[in-house]
């Protein structure tokens, strides 16, 4: 992995950490894929595109107490 990728990363982690979800998908590709589809859980499925995402990924970093109000 390239150095340039590993502080994409890093920063992605740090940024959801706060609960900045934007932040967190600003370099994801607007293609991005979320595949739940294997999950237990009540939100099963595939989440398609940053939105799609921002969505799934919310809804955890709400039950962590870490999302924006």
């Amino acid at each position: 992995m390239s150095q340039e990728n590993i502080e994409i990363v890093r920063a992605t982690i740090e940024a959801i950490n706060r609960g900045d979800l934007d932040q967190a998908l600003e370099a994801a590709h607007e293609d991005f894929e979320a595949d739940w589809s294997n999950s237990i859980g009540p939100h099963r499925g595939v989440y398609r595109g940053r939105e799609r995402a921002r969505g799934l990924f919310g809804f955890f970093l709400e039950a962590v107490g870490l999302a924006h109000p």
